[in-house]
């Protein structure tokens, strides 16, 4: 953990150097590991500005089983409230996720209650999804039969399908979209900056979130890869794309 805080802070200083770097928003709710006293300490030593997340991922657990929305809600109503695990530290953000299972009757729980946990602390709301038919839109149907302000809502990955029809359908809801995907999504540059230009033509500029979706250090789906086999320049590099060729 120690090791980690370090290289994190090393490649954070270098960026905000480099790039005037001053915010960091990290997406990893409760239930994929998050930390909220490493990213104090990291925040701490660099200046840079870290918003952490609350909320939770598209897997089935035991938590939300046999609990209701408003009681899972709760949760992270009381973190914004009184701060995460006991700390004085508060979430600046809400996640909630669907996926390839698509909207299983434990997933509508967690859209409405981090919907709930929304509209009661009009945090925003990032959405993951994987943009493969419809999802989208089922998740907007539910989270919207709670959520008074669809500006709240931030449709994540939406570089995974760099369709200007499609994502205009989307934005015509009054939401925002995350290009955050956009030097792992399978798709060429070329391609998601036509998408991106469209989008602008057609008066979505002030809608459109450019960011990336990495991880300094990970060990979801991977036993290897965990971020520490790439180097600080390299790190530095990844993170530097969205500055150096999406922007």
């Amino acid at each position: 953990r120690q090791y980690l805080a370090e290289f994190a802070i090393k490649i954070l200083s270098e960026m905000k150097m480099k790039y005037g770097l001053g915010l960091w928003v990290d997406g990893t709710p409760m239930d994929l590991g998050r930390d909220y006293s490493l990213l104090r300490k990291v925040s701490e030593e660099t200046g840079i500005f870290i918003v952490a997340s609350t909320g939770l991922y598209h897997f089935p657990s035991c938590y939300t089983a046999d609990r209701s929305e408003k009681e899972i809600a709760s949760w992270f109503i009381d973190e914004y409230r009184f701060g995460m695990e006991g700390s004085t530290v508060k979430p600046g953000i809400l996640k909630v996720a669907s996926d390839v299972a698509g909207i299983t009757k434990d997933n509508r729980k967690r859209l409405k209650a981090l919907a709930i946990a929304q509209e009661e602390t009009g945090l925003p709301l990032y959405v993951h999804s994987n943009h493969k038919g419809e999802l989208v839109n089922e998740q907007l149907e539910v989270l919207l039969e709670t959520i008074s302000n669809p500006e709240k809502i931030i449709i994540g990955h939406a570089a995974n399908r760099p369709d200007a029809d499609y994502l205009e359908r989307i934005l015509a809801k009054g939401c925002y979209i995350a290009m955050d995907q956009c030097n792992c999504a399978g798709y060429s540059m070329e391609d998601i900056g036509k998408t991106l230009v469209k989008l602008v033509e057609d008066g979505y500029e002030d809608k459109i979130l450019l960011s990336n979706d990495l991880c300094i250090y990970t060990d979801f789906g991977t036993r290897n890869n965990t971020g520490f086999h790439l180097s600080v320049e390299q790190q530095i590099e990844r993170f530097g794309h969205i500055f150096t060729v999406v922007y």
